[in-house]
């Protein structure tokens, strides 16, 4: 998983002591998902983690959907950073950044932290409907970079089936996670899958008229 990012602090804290105290939460509120699952993931722990008492943690936030919401903020956000820095790279071709995108993501699936954050997530959106729209949220943000190198790679692609494409990219890639995750059974497989699914995706995305 990549370092959490903090773009705005959304009002919630403006001063400099305020944004080390979310950040300090948001983490904590990643390790209690991570370590106690969907389940266990309470305000509770949270506070017991960062030794802020319930008072002061709903201060900065005043709910768990709060928190959810600004913590898959600052997960997208951290992504964004890797993916940024691949785009910006003026000395990849645009089919050299789909391919450095779909590997860094595969090969994430490796990390204790993504192996568990992600399925405990899915979890939990499916009990909260507020969670399930911030992961489409979240989702729907990630899959932008492949809808745009897509349409760049092939102009013949219209909007929907850029959408398409996009989607099946990234479903193909979380599916992945129960397989060569972190531990898994396939585990050792990792490296190939990831080179595996940046050659096919590449080609897809070159070929692909519908």
């Amino acid at each position: 998983m990549r370092k959490l990012d903090i773009r705005t602090s959304n009002g919630m804290a403006v001063s400099e002591k305020g944004e080390k105290t979310v950040k300090k939460i948001l983490e904590a509120a990643r390790d209690v998902l991570i370590e106690h699952g969907y389940e266990g993931f309470t305000m509770r722990k949270i506070s017991a983690r960062t030794n802020l008492s319930l008072g002061n943690l709903n201060y900065y936030f005043e709910n768990k959907e709060l928190l959810i919401s600004k913590l898959l903020d600052a997960v997208v956000s951290g992504y964004e950073n890797v993916f940024d820095h691949i785009i910006e790279d003026e000395t990849l071709t645009t089919s050299d950044k789909l391919s450095g995108i779909i590997r860094v993501l595969v090969l994430d699936l490796g990390t204790k932290e993504t192996t568990r954050f992600f399925p405990e997530l899915w979890a939990m959106a499916n009990h909260s409907p507020n969670v399930q729209k911030q992961l489409n949220l979240l989702y729907e943000r990630a899959r932008r970079y492949f809808y745009d190198l897509i349409g760049q790679i092939n102009p013949r692609i219209d909007d929907e089936r850029r959408a398409t494409l996009a989607l099946f990219f990234s479903a193909s890639i979380e599916g992945h996670t129960v397989f060569i995750g972190n531990r898994k059974t396939m585990a050792g497989k990792r490296e190939e899958i990831a080179e595996l699914a940046a050659s096919c995706f590449l080609k897809l995305a070159e070929t692909d008229h519908q």
